[in-house]
């Protein structure tokens, strides 16, 4: 069984080093070059991977640069650059001093602004709209998260509360700004990683309070938002160059890759959605087949927390899947991690589950099941020996998931 766990880390570290933020950057300035190529460049750098993809820019550019700002998830020195460290996975205070840095960078620029984008920009750098403060867009965040809205809901509410989404930091660059992107979302939708703040598109605040109210959340959302959203004024999309550097679908390409061998199912976008279903139609697929078989896969799928234990998104589908696998007579392993190192407000990047997993989680007194009902996969997990510790890996293209049956 160890052989089939090593293999499955094999690939998921296979898919983490293909989404390098620093290797991403140096692919895409080739691809932007002619419109840097001038004095006075402004640097904007957003998210998880901010600081390598900042620092790699300004090491390309050298004398070019003119200053800029990046909003990272942690401290750091750039020559020339602000650092300014936000919140993660829930904006707080650094978030709104750096998105609204970020947005006064922008309109300031005399030159080119190459802006670099990855995910986690979204809770990371924040400017919301007059009249909403900060405990109040942490409010409707939350709301949204134990609703278990899926990425696109979150961005569509996010963008219509916000001056820096949908659109707001190409809008305050005024045309003169190129972005690349390191994606983590299923089919490197500028519009959805980091909420699309350099996408051709406006906030859209009919579609959020339709979302809202669709969730049931409407009436729960903070005065100050509703309000916001029903006064809310047409805006003009904005207008920039979007890059893809990197992203989900690369990475899964690398897993597959690294499985030499192995005849493998590939799937891309299938695992968003209900942590529940994706789990079900997981374990379908490989209780259904017959011989050696790899799947690989990813995405973000969605918790609805019911519960007060604790965990992450990954750590619940590799237990679901555990459940689910449990009276399958074959040796089999199933991965699931986050490629940033770091599943939900827990020290592990995901977990590595096999057909003995549950057996050990009794040994110590555990019941699965019972761990699921209360969303209290980490304890479970690592009774079992089975989370999947990688550390911060400075990069993140969302989830990566392995499966593995012989």
């Amino acid at each position: 069984m160890d052989d089939l766990r090593d293999t499955a880390r094999r690939a998921f570290w296979a898919a983490v080093t293909r989404a390098d933020p620093e290797a991403a950057v140096r692919r895409g300035m080739d691809d932007v070059a002619d419109l840097l190529d001038a004095p006075g460049v402004t640097v904007l750098a957003l998210g998880k991977s901010a600081l390598p993809m900042a620092r790699t820019a300004v090491d390309l550019l050298g004398a070019k640069i003119a200053g800029g700002v990046a909003v990272a998830p942690s401290v750091g020195a750039i020559p020339g650059i602000e650092v300014i460290v936000g919140g993660h996975p829930v904006p707080d205070a650094g978030s709104i001093a750096g998105g609204t840095a970020l947005l006064r960078s922008a309109t300031r620029a005399t030159g080119p602004i190459l802006c670099l984008v990855s995910g986690g920009g979204s809770a990371l750098a924040e400017a919301p709209i007059e009249g909403i403060d900060l405990a109040e867009l942490r409010q409707v965040n939350e709301l949204l998260l134990k609703a278990g809205a899926d990425i696109h809901r979150m961005n569509v509410v996010r963008g219509a509360i916000s001056r820096l989404k949908a659109g707001g930091l190409a809008r305050a660059a005024n045309g003169r700004l190129v972005a690349l992107i390191l994606s983590d979302v299923p089919g490197d939708a500028p519009r959805i990683v980091a909420s699309g703040p350099t996408a051709k598109i406006a906030p859209d605040p009919l579609e959020a309070r339709r979302i809202l109210e669709d969730l049931a959340l409407w009436q729960s959302a903070p005065p100050s938002v509703r309000h916001a959203i029903e006064q809310a004024r047409p805006v003009a999309p904005g207008v920039a160059r979007n890059v893809i550097v990197g992203g989900n679908e690369a990475s899964i390409l690398a897993a597959e890759d690294a499985l030499t061998g192995w005849p493998v199912r590939r799937w891309s976008g299938w695992t968003d959605g209900d942590v529940a279903d994706v789990a079900d139609r997981i374990v379908e697929v490989m209780a259904g087949v017959r011989g050696p078989f790899a799947l690989v896969a990813g995405g973000e799928p969605t918790v609805r927390v019911t519960g007060n234990g604790s965990g992450g998104r990954n750590q619940e589908l590799a237990l679901r899947v555990a459940v689910g696998l449990a009276r399958l007579d074959r040796d089999w392993v199933f991965l699931s991690g986050g490629t940033d190192g770091r599943d939900g407000p827990t020290d592990a990047a995901g977990a590595v589950v096999d057909r003995g997993s549950l057996d050990r989680m009794a040994a110590a007194g555990i019941n699965a099941a019972n761990s699921l009902a209360r969303n209290d996969s980490y304890p479970a997990l690592k009774a079992s020996s089975d989370l999947l510790m990688t550390g911060p890996t400075g990069t993140n293209v969302a989830d990566i998931m392995v499966g593995l049956i012989r």
